[in-house]
């Protein structure tokens, strides 16, 4: 299917709910979905964003420009400590347990103003964080119209392209835990140091290239072809950086690692 005919797909999905809520996390997926849902002159969307620890700095940023951009309603709440603490466990079903929670508060606010539509935005992947994810909205029975459209992460990138949303030439993380390994128990202070992390990236102008865990004291800069010549050339500032943060920090080049 054509990307303006995936595009036309979405559109009609949304309108045909009527009212509207939109869980809405800042990340590129929902951005688009509440974009198309504002663009369309029959749907007022409620944006309800579910705050955690597991959101990072560049989420809460987007959440907040992008509704005011976008002149829509916004709610937010936030997961109980004790939801946050069984997530931080960090098992292979976290974004499964994430999803499900983000839903059952977003349905909460969407009750309150009268709306019975939830929507969400996740679109296919094989991981096991893309899989549970769709299987949470899947069970609980909230409209997602990227999967019904077949969306792709590449038809999200020009979809956000066609409806007017700035994309930047790398897309931060937004759910923290997805640069984390299963079993590392996510304590506020990992979460903090992972997503202080990325924003050396961004702050750096590494633009292509990402970071994951490797273990709680070490970092993996994941280079991507493009930012190698930066990093070979900035390599100390870099290290000196990363290393306030974690004790050691490795560069992946392909399939290659090497200690900065």
């Amino acid at each position: 299917m054509r990307i303006d005919k995936k595009l036309s797909a979405v559109k009609s999905l949304i309108e045909n709910e009527g009212k509207v809520a939109i869980s809405f996390s800042g990340g590129l997926a929902s951005s688009v979905l509440l974009r198309i849902a504002s663009q369309t002159p029959s749907i007022k969307p409620l944006a309800v964003t579910v705050d955690s620890p597991f959101l990072s700095t560049y989420a809460h940023e987007e959440v907040k420009r992008i509704a005011k951009g976008l002149q829509v309603n916004l709610r937010s709440t936030q997961l109980e400590p004790g939801i946050v603490s069984m997530i931080s466990h960090n098992s292979k079903f976290r974004y499964y347990q994430y999803m499900w929670e983000v839903l059952v508060k977003v349905r909460r606010e969407a009750g309150h103003a009268g709306i019975g539509c939830i929507i969400t935005g996740c679109i296919e992947g094989k991981d096991p964080d893309s899989l549970g994810m769709r299987k949470a909205v899947l069970d609980f029975g909230a409209v997602n119209p990227f999967l019904l459209a077949k969306v792709n992460r590449e038809d999200l990138l020009e979809m956000a392209r066609m409806v007017g949303l700035f994309v930047e030439s790398r897309q931060p993380t937004t759910f923290l835990p997805s640069l984390i390994p299963y079993g590392i128990p996510m304590t506020p202070g990992l979460l903090s140091r992972i997503d202080r992390a990325e924003r050396i990236l961004s702050s750096q102008g590494l633009h292509h290239s990402t970071v994951s865990l490797a273990s709680e004291q070490e970092i993996v800069l994941r280079a991507h072809h493009s930012d190698i010549p930066f990093i070979l050339g900035n390599s100390q500032r870099i290290r000196k950086e990363m290393t306030k943060l974690f004790s050691v920090m490795k560069v992946e080049i392909g399939n290659h690692e090497s200690t900065l």
